[in-house]
């Protein structure tokens, strides 16, 4: 009887000291952001930048001026993105590469912590497994907001248009390159109910639908 008690005093330690880790990282964590932009020219579009807060909302621009697209992160995403960022000492090394590749744009981390204390880097090219992945993601993220920014276009100005568009979105989510998908359902949804726009299309943005709520519920 004692072993057994003494058994539950140590899971509920155990609970309780995992709970208090849990709550310093986000307390850590509390008003801190991460910055992307990437500058490349003669591309669509030739600039952008991602600020993400670490409470999970997310912020897009192609323009510092413009106001923002915004969406929502998943916790799953906000700690991987916590991860590479400490992986990548809070974007206090430097990551440029002398290795000559093809230009694909200018990008720029910084960090910014809960006081305001920033840190940054910049590079064209990076040999860093880490921070190959975070440009990727930020990369994948600013896909995912263009084609929320021509879908909407499309629907309006364009509705012969909106079947190619949805294609496009299409091939980008079955190469699993699209960020918070849930995003995309508003638009898709006002794209389904559009008796204005063709039948093809209305179909196929329902599909889209169905298919992000499917694969969200299951995680």
């Amino acid at each position: 009887m004692c072993s057994l008690y003494y058994y539950l005093l140590i899971s509920v330690i155990f609970l309780l000291d995992t709970a208090a880790v849990f709550g310093a990282q986000k307390d850590e964590n509390q008003g801190c952001r991460i910055f992307f932009t990437r500058a490349f020219p003669g591309s669509v579009p030739e600039y952008f930048e991602i600020e993400v807060e670490m409470s999970g909302k997310v912020f897009y621009r192609e323009d510092p001026t413009d106001e923002p697209l915004i969406f929502e992160l998943s916790a799953e995403n906000l700690s991987w993105l916590t991860t590479q960022v400490k992986n990548l000492d809070y974007f206090r090394i430097s990551l440029t590469h002398p290795r000559k590749v093809a230009f694909t744009g200018r990008k720029f981390f910084r960090y910014i912590d809960s006081t305001g204390n920033q840190s940054e880097t910049e590079f064209i090219y990076t040999e860093n497994p880490d921070a190959k992945a975070l440009a990727s993601w930020f990369l994948r993220a600013g896909e995912t907001a263009r084609h929320r920014i021509e879908l909407e276009r499309a629907m309006r100005f364009d509705r012969l248009g909106v079947n190619k568009r949805l294609i496009a979105f299409q091939i980008s989510l079955d190469k699993d390159r699209v960020i918070s998908p849930k995003q995309m359902l508003p638009i898709l949804i006002k794209i389904s109910n559009n008796k204005k726009i063709i039948h093809l299309s209305r179909s196929r943005a329902e599909a889209l639908v169905q298919k992000i709520e499917r694969e969200s519920s299951k995680k």
